[in-house]
C-alpha cells in the first residue's frame, strides 16, 4: 500500500503539463483524487526497443494503483501547500505549490531528496484537472536540479534522443 501512495505522490509531482494561457490558483483548490484509468502514454521512436517491457510495467502499475487511487488523496489548499494523504495511513506528504500562468511548481522533500518540478496544466474544471508530462521536459529538469543523475545513464544511452515524443497525461477527479 505504501509503495503506491508513493508511486503516485512521485507520479503528480512528474507530471510536466503542456498548454499556454493561465490557470487561477482558486480552480485547483480543493482535494483531488486520481483517475489511473486515465493515464494516456505515448512512447517516442527513441523507446520503441522498450515498449513491450514499458508497457507491462505500465499495465502492472495500474493495477496496483486502481485498487488504491480511491484512498489518496491531494488537496491544494489556500495558503499554497500541497498535501498528500492515505486514508489507511497517518503520514502525509506535504510540498509547496504555486502557479505561474499554466505552469504548476512543486516544491519540497521526499525521503530526504529536496526537490522542484515545474508542471503545466493541461485543463481544469470544477471536477476535472488533467496533467501531462513531456519526457523532454522532465529530462531538462533532471538535468538542471540532479546533473550528476545524468552521468550515471550508461554512455551508449542517448536519453535527448530516448525521450523525444515521450509524454504521458493523467486526469485527477473532486
Amino acid at each position: 500500500m505504501k509503495n503506491v501512495f508513493k508511486t503516485l505522490a512521485v507520479g503528480l509531482t512528474a507530471l510536466v503539463l503542456v498548454s499556454c494561457g493561465g490557470t487561477d490558483s482558486a480552480e485547483l483548490v480543493g482535494a483531488w483524487k486520481a483517475d489511473p484509468s486515465s493515464l494516456d502514454l505515448t512512447l517516442g521512436d527513441g523507446l520503441a526497443a522498450f515498449r513491450g517491457a514499458i508497457e507491462e510495467q505500465q499495465s502492472q502499475m495500474l493495477s496496483e494503483a486502481s485498487g488504491e487511487s480511491d484512498k489518496v488523496t491531494f488537496e491544494f489548499k489556500e495558503d499554497g501547500k500541497l498535501v498528500l494523504s492515505h486514508e489507511d495511513e497517518d503520514e502525509t506528504y506535504s510540498f509547496d505549490w504555486s502557479l505561474e500562468g499554466d505552469k504548476l511548481v512543486i516544491e519540497g522533500e521526499v525521503e530526504g531528496q529536496k526537490g522542484k518540478m515545474a508542471l503545466n496544466v493541461q485543463s481544469v474544471s470544477a471536477d476535472k484537472l488533467t496533467l501531462a508530462l513531456t519526457a523532454e521536459d522532465l529530462i531538462a529538469q533532471v538535468k538542471e536540479q540532479m546533473p550528476e543523475a545524468m552521468g550515471m545513464v550508461p554512455g551508449e544511452f542517448d536519453i535527448d534522443a530516448m525521450a523525444k515524443g515521450t509524454s504521458m497525461s493523467m486526469s485527477f477527479n473532486r
